[in-house]
């Protein structure tokens, strides 16, 4: 499934997530404007998998984990056999 967040205004440029990710699944996340136009670096191809069970998994980008200033940016999430219970940004 997919899961779109309304835009953000949030400090800190690392996202967290508290997720369960089952055998053979995946959470991925991309960053996207307002408007759902990707953010150049921050696709889900460009998003490193999150697998596993756990309750503070940093998600991370090729690019790098830090999280780019944009403004309002909306959080997209994709997961796969996957449950997400909460996201942050610190």
């Amino acid at each position: 499934g997919i899961l779109v967040t309304r835009p953000l205004t949030f400090r800190g440029n690392r996202l967290h997530v508290n997720a369960q990710v089952a055998r053979g699944g995946r959470l991925r996340a991309a960053l996207v404007t307002a408007d759902n136009r990707p953010i150049s670096g921050f696709g889900f191809d460009d998003c490193r998998e999150v697998t596993g069970d756990g309750i503070d998994l940093e998600v991370a980008w090729r690019a790098g984990a830090r999280l780019p200033d944009a403004v309002r940016p909306r959080l997209k999430f994709e997961l796969s056999r996957a449950r997400l219970f909460s996201f942050w940004i610190e």
